[in-house]
C-alpha cells in the first residue's frame, strides 16, 4: 500500500503544477472572452473574438504609452484614484506589485536582491528604498536602507530597516528571488547566483 501511495504522490507532483497553470490560463482567457465578448453584437460575435479584442486593446494601450498626452491623462487618473480612501491603498499595492515584473521601471535600488542577517541566520530580501525623500523624518536613518523580507507560500512579508553595510548583495533578479522565497527555496533559476557585500549608502 505504501508503494501505491508513493506512486500516486509522484503522479500528483507531476500533474498538479501543469493542471493549475492550465486552469489559471483558461480562467484568464474565459474572463477576457466574457468581458469583451459582450461588447460585440451577437450577430457578429464568433468564439475567440473577445480574447482577440482584449489582446488588441492591451497592444493599443502599450502603443499609446509612447505619447506624452496619453501618459499625462493616465497620471491624472492615477492621481484621482490616490485621493480616494481605501481605493488608493488597493491601487498603490497593485501598482507596486506590478513594478516587480521584468522590464518595469522601478525606484533606484528596487532591483537589488540581498541576504540579510537576522538572529544569526541569513534571510533573502529585496532592497526597496535607499533614500527616504518625501517620507517622515523618522524614516530616514543614517547608513540604513529599507528591506522587504518575503514569506514563503504566501503573498506577505516584513519591511525592516537594516544597515546597508551588513547586507550581502546577490546577483539575482527580483522575480527569481520572489519565486525562490515564495516556494520555500524549492524553485530553480536560469542563471547562477553569486553574492558579494552590498555597497553602503
Amino acid at each position: 500500500m505504501r508503494s501505491i501511495g508513493r506512486v500516486l504522490l509522484r503522479g500528483l507532483m507531476v500533474l498538479l503544477p501543469t493542471v493549475l497553470t492550465v486552469y489559471v490560463c483558461w480562467w484568464l482567457i474565459q474572463s477576457g472572452e466574457s468581458l469583451l465578448g459582450g461588447i460585440i453584437p451577437k450577430e457578429r460575435y464568433r468564439p475567440g473574438m473577445g480574447l482577440l479584442a482584449a489582446v488588441v486593446l492591451v497592444f493599443v494601450v502599450g502603443l499609446l504609452t509612447r505619447l506624452w498626452l496619453f501618459r499625462w491623462v493616465v497620471d491624472v487618473i492615477e492621481g484621482e484614484l490616490n485621493r480616494i480612501p481605501l481605493v488608493k491603498t488597493l491601487f498603490g499595492s497593485i501598482k507596486d506589485l506590478v513594478s516587480f515584473f521584468p522590464g518595469q521601471k522601478t525606484r533606484p535600488g528596487m532591483q537589488k536582491v540581498v541576504l540579510a542577517e537576522l538572529g544569526g541566520a541569513q534571510i533573502l530580501g529585496i532592497v526597496v528604498r535607499e533614500t527616504f525623500v518625501g517620507l517622515p523624518e523618522a524614516f530616514s536613518r543614517e547608513g540604513e536602507v529599507l528591506v522587504y523580507l518575503p514569506v514563503s507560500y504566501q503573498l506577505g512579508g516584513h519591511v525592516v530597516w537594516m544597515k546597508a553595510s551588513s547586507l550581502v548583495e546577490v546577483k539575482m533578479s527580483v522575480p527569481d528571488a520572489m519565486r525562490f522565497a515564495m516556494t520555500g527555496g524549492m524553485s530553480t533559476t536560469s542563471g547562477g547566483q553569486t553574492a558579494h557585500p552590498a555597497s553602503s549608502t
